[in-house]
Parts: C-alpha cells; structure tokens; sequence
C-alpha cells in the first residue's frame, strides 16, 4: 500500500489523482439504468477492503481535493488514500449509491460511516462516489485480500 507521510496535502492527493491504478476502478455512468452496475462495481471493490481487514469510510462529494482536506483535518494520519469508484452526472444518483452502499456494508466493525449517507449531496457536476482507504494500524491483511491484490497487480 502507497503511503504518503512525506508528502503535502497537495502532492498527495496530486498523486492519488494521476495514479492509473487509483483512477483506474473508477466506473463512469451516465443514467439511471445503470445505477445496479454502479452498486455491483462498488459492492467488488468494497468486499476486498472488509476482508483486508482496514478501515474504510464510504463517500460522495463533486470536488476531490476539498473533501480529502476535511477528512484529513478531522482524523489526521487515518486514511492511506481517496479512492474514486464512480463518477455520475448528478448527486442524486451518487446519494442513492452511497446509501445502498452503507446499508450493505455499514455493519461492519471497520467501517467509519456514522450517518445512512447521502448528506452531502450538492448541485455540482459531475459527482463522484469514493472510499477511504484506511491506514493498517496494526491490521493484518487477510490471505485471500493479500492473493487477489497480487493477483490483480493493485497498488492499495
């Protein structure tokens, strides 16, 4: 997993924006109907986090570099990283995603959300949905996490 200790807030998130394997996951939809692809897209990646073992905390916003500066100023050191995993025309649609999103996975232990999600949905175009990729803090990573990122040649 990247870790960024000696890098700024800018040159961080600079580096999570231009790293292809960051960008790489995220889904771009277009329309209502593609909103269950969005759900299954998010619901894969997800599933490796919670096996990892790393805590996460799922979001929606329309403006990366703002958002990852407010979480850094509310848990400073917690997260490893800001993952796009789908980009959509309107946060209604990412509102819809993250709460489904959070009522699927929210009970686990790892996860950091509080609210049922969708809070913070806003006028801008386009909107985005993101995970939180937490830092290990002493968490080991599970065989089977550890095997499909090899495999897939992910960077976490």
């Amino acid at each position: 997993m990247q870790v960024y200790g000696s890098m700024s807030t800018g040159d961080m998130f600079s580096h999570i924006l231009t790293a292809s394997s960051r960008m790489a996951s995220a889904l771009v939809i277009t329309g209502e109907e593609q909103m269950n692809d969005a759900f299954e897209h998010c619901n894969m990646t997800l599933g490796r986090i919670v096996r990892s073992g790393r805590q996460f905390y799922i979001g929606i916003t329309e403006h990366h570099s703002r958002r990852w500066e407010e979480h850094q100023g509310d848990t400073p050191g917690m997260w490893a990283g800001m993952i796009t995993l789908v980009q959509a025309p309107n946060s209604r649609m990412t509102a819809q995603i993250e709460r489904r999103l959070i009522a699927h996975w929210g009970h686990h232990t790892t996860c950091r959300n509080v609210g049922r999600g969708g809070e913070r949905a806003s006028p801008g175009q386009p909107h985005f949905v993101y995970w939180l990729d937490g830092q290990n803090h002493g968490c080991l990573l599970s065989t089977s996490a550890a095997a499909d990122d090899e495999e897939e040649g992910r960077e976490e």
